[in-house]
């Protein structure tokens, strides 16, 4: 799960809705990579994110991170790995919102013929909680 959560301390119900939220991303970025739906893949990191390849290749756009994963495909692969390495929580009292997670991911795939993998540090995806246009399962 997360290795480590930096910032405030969270109540229950606010860490129930962040690893809710982790747990369903990690889920649906294998699950598109699996099915090959590289835009819903693509919408999930997000348009705000920075993205290395284990190349150093940095990828700031949906469209950089769909075609990665899809070429990620066309070579072989055949299953990548979304871990949450790190959350930075953010308290913010606000009226729109209580809380603002960013979440790290690292991801890794092993390229074809290779048991070893690869990896990078994919950047952070956002969660708000008790966000007044969403709810804390969003």
């Amino acid at each position: 799960m997360i290795e480590k959560i930096v910032g405030v301390s969270l109540d229950p119900a606010v860490f129930k809705s962040l690893v809710n939220k982790i747990q369903g991303d990690q889920e649906k970025l294998q699950k598109f990579f699996r099915d090959s739906k590289f835009d819903e893949l693509a919408a999930v990191v997000g348009e705000e994110v920075v993205f290395v390849s284990p190349r150093g290749t940095l990828i700031k756009t949906q469209k950089e991170i769909r075609d990665y994963f899809a070429d990620l495909k066309r070579m072989g692969v055949e299953e990548v790995q979304f871990e949450p390495a790190n959350a930075h929580v953010t308290e913010l009292n606000g009226v729109e919102h209580n809380y603002v997670a960013y979440i790290i991911w690292h991801f890794s795939y092993s390229p074809p013929g290779k048991s070893d993998p690869v990896g990078s540090w994919a950047g952070a995806t956002l969660h708000r909680f008790n966000c007044t246009w969403e709810s804390p399962e969003d």
